[in-house]
This record gives structure tokens, sequence and C-alpha cells, in this order.
């Protein structure tokens, strides 16, 4: 378990943020530290969008984290049952796709591995 907040960005550059989900490559995060947060900037930051915090992931923490150098960022929007992937170039999002039904989805960074999408939506009951 990491010690909270987890995550510690400049704090002299930062609004306070932590990504929903964050990822390190090994070489650059080998170990997870244990009595201290992470001060190694994510590779990867994944936002998950809800009513209360859509505002503030898009508005706030979006360009915050392209200001950053994350190279990598994913919006999964719930109600548009939508995942985004974002790469930066410059400090700024290029959007390189958009999934919604794949079972085989191909995400970048992680083209590696095969995503069932189509399965991360919540049907709701009549």
């Amino acid at each position: 378990m990491l010690p909270a907040p987890g995550i510690e960005f400049d704090r002299e550059a930062s609004p306070e943020v932590s990504p929903d989900v964050a990822a390190w490559k090994r070489e650059r995060l080998p170990r997870l530290p244990s009595k201290t947060s992470i001060t190694v900037r994510p590779d990867w930051v994944c936002e998950v969008l809800e009513a209360p915090t859509r505002g503030h992931d898009l508005r706030t923490k979006r360009p915050f984290y392209a200001r950053m150098g994350v190279p990598w960022m994913w919006v999964v929007d719930l109600d548009a049952q939508l995942v985004t992937a974002h790469r930066n170039e410059g400090g700024r999002w290029v959007e390189v796709g958009v999934w919604a039904d794949e079972k085989d989805a191909r995400i970048p960074p992680f083209e590696a591995v095969a995503l069932a999408v189509a399965e991360w939506w919540v049907e709701e009951s009549a």
C-alpha cells in the first residue's frame, strides 16, 4: 500500500492532483517506496470521468499532466462508455484513438496486451 498522497508531482508547479491510476516503466521505478510517496513522474496516467470530478479531471488534471511531461494518458468516460488514449507531444495531448466496444483493443502504450473494453461497461438493469 502506498503512503498518502501516493504520488507527488513538483509542488511548486502543481495543483493538488493524484491520478485515478498510474504506471511507471520498471527502469524508471524498479521498486515502490515503502515509507515515502512516489516522486518519479508516471509514464502513464488514467482518469475515470464521473459526474462529481469530471470538470476537475478535464480542466485541471489533464493539462497539468501534459505540462509535467507524462507521456501517455487515458480518459475513461463511464457515461459515454469510451476510452480515449492521448500521447503527449511538447506539453499538449494528441488523441491517438478511441475505443468503445472492442473485444480485442490494443491501446497504446499497452498494445502488447489485448483488452476487452466491451466488458468494462456496467449495464444498467431495467
